[in-house]
């Protein structure tokens, strides 16, 4: 199965560490069956949130442990990828 995972770990007060993952599968079997099983496997009994791109069956995103994390208003001045860390 040529299946690959980027992961990483996020700080979330008042429990454990958060994580983020993409799975993407790239073989010659069903890649939604593929996701499916690997999805399962990676999450276990955890409670997370899965993320499903619609224009491609082969990949997948799963966090954990959002729940907690600080809200902030939306700010479209300084809320942009492009605009930040460039001191």
């Amino acid at each position: 199965m040529n299946l690959e995972i980027n992961e990483v770990e996020f700080d979330s007060p008042h429990e454990e560490k958060g994580k983020i993952a993409i799975l993407q599968y790239d073989g010659i079997e069903d890649p939604v069956f593929a996701l499916d099983d690997a999805v399962k496997t990676y999450v276990g009994e955890k409670r997370c949130y899965e993320f499903v791109d619609l224009n491609t069956d082969n990949l997948r995103v799963v966090i954990t442990n959002i729940n907690n994390i600080p809200v902030r208003d939306f700010n479209p001045d300084t809320d942009r990828l492009d605009k930040r860390n460039k001191d």
